[in-house]
Order: C-alpha cells, then sequence, then structure tokens
C-alpha cells in the first residue's frame, strides 16, 4: 500500500516537473529572425535615366493593380453577405427545431404523465381483478371441500361406520 503511494507521489512530481519545464525550454528558444529592411535611394540622375514610356507603363500597372484590389474587395464583400445570409438561415433553422425539440419536450412530458396515470389504473384494475379471482376460486375450492366432506359421512352414515366412529372419539375424551 505504501508502495503504490510513493510510486503515484513520484509520478505526480515528475509530471509537475514536465509541466513547468516544457514552458521554460519553450520561452528559452530564441525568436525568429526579423529581416530588417534597407534604405532605399534614388539618386537625381537615375531618376533622369526613367523615361515617360516606362513612368506610364508603372502607373498603369499601379492603376491595373488598384482595380483588382478594388475587385477582390468586392468579391469578398458578396462572400460575406452570402455568409451572412447563410449564417442567418442556419440560426433561423436552429431555432426552429429548438421551437420544434422544446414542443416535442412538452409532448413527452405529457405523455410520461398520461402513461403513469394509465399505468396507475392498470394497476389498480389488476389488484381488484386479482382479488375477484381469489374470492372466485376459494369459494369454488371451499364449496368442493364441503361436497367431498357430505360424500365422506354419508358413506360412513349408509355403511354404519359413522356411529362406531363416533363411539370410540367419545370413548376417548374423559
Amino acid at each position: 500500500m505504501r508502495h503504490r503511494a510513493r510510486v503515484r507521489i513520484a509520478l505526480l512530481i515528475i509530471g509537475l516537473f514536465i509541466l513547468l519545464l516544457i514552458p521554460l525550454l519553450m520561452r528559452a528558444q530564441s525568436p525568429p529572425a526579423v529581416p530588417t529592411p534597407t534604405p532605399f535611394t534614388i539618386s537625381d540622375a537615375e531618376i533622369k535615366k526613367i523615361g515617360k514610356d516606362q513612368i506610364q507603363a508603372t502607373l498603369k500597372h499601379v492603376l491595373q493593380l488598384y482595380r483588382d484590389a478594388l475587385a477582390i474587395i468586392e468579391r469578398q464583400k458578396e462572400n460575406l453577405a452570402d455568409a451572412t445570409k447563410s449564417q442567418t438561415g442556419a440560426l433561423d433553422a436552429t431555432a426552429k427545431s429548438l421551437s420544434t425539440l422544446t414542443d416535442l419536450q412538452e409532448q413527452i412530458g405529457k405523455l410520461a404523465k398520461h402513461d403513469k396515470e394509465v399505468t396507475d389504473k392498470l394497476n389498480a384494475a389488476s389488484k381488484k381483478l386479482w382479488w375477484y379471482r381469489l374470492r372466485f376460486w376459494g369459494a369454488w375450492i371451499v364449496f368442493g371441500l364441503g361436497v367431498i366432506a357430505c360424500i365422506v359421512l354419508a358413506f360412513l352414515k349408509v355403511t354404519g361406520r359413522l356411529a362406531i366412529l363416533g363411539s370410540q372419539v367419545a370413548a376417548k375424551i374423559p
């Protein structure tokens, strides 16, 4: 018994040690390296080397990126509206099913109450029927014993043995 207790205590201490050691080891790791941006400077001479067609192409490209971004934002708004509509439908369906579930629970409660009432009535009727059967068969058994007793007494009287038995019984009584 003591051995089990010692083993449990040892396992508890080891478990606590592991639980405390793991977070400490996780914090001891060095944070991931974050790249540092390098400053970008451009000289006036380099700006003069850039042609108007390159600037216009860059502006067109920026404008195209802006339009693509707006299209993506519109699609995200539509997807968000669809998701919201779907969530609303799901919430409405859930509310409806909860309402139905509540109604069914009430019906189950009513049926359980009705079942208890009917079961109580059946038990009472079964008890009354049992007593009726007991009295009915008891009466027939007593009647049958009485008929048998009458037949035995009649037989003894006819054969004359009733008087002999009576005298023997009277002789034994002081």
